[in-house]
């Protein structure tokens, strides 16, 4: 996994990952607000935008990471 995903994950949710998969049913801090948090700091750190509707299906780590492949992050 893209270590700075992964220093995301740790900033917002401070949770550690690893290469499973993860949704937002497994991590308990994953509510609306920490939503938009992660968006806006995938966003910064990446130095990407994404649409409404990316942001709306980023509700995994394994789609997070094809919508990043999407905007050319691997």
């Amino acid at each position: 996994m893209n270590e700075q995903l992964k220093a995301i994950f740790k900033e917002v949710f401070d949770i550690d990952i690893t290469e499973q998969n993860l949704t937002r049913d497994d991590i308990p801090e994953w509510d609306s607000l920490r939503h938009v948090g992660l968006i806006l700091e995938i966003e910064t750190q990446f130095g990407i935008s994404c649409s409404v509707e990316e942001a709306m299906q980023m509700i995994s780590t394994d789609i997070i990471k094809e919508i990043l492949k999407d905007h050319g992050i691997e």
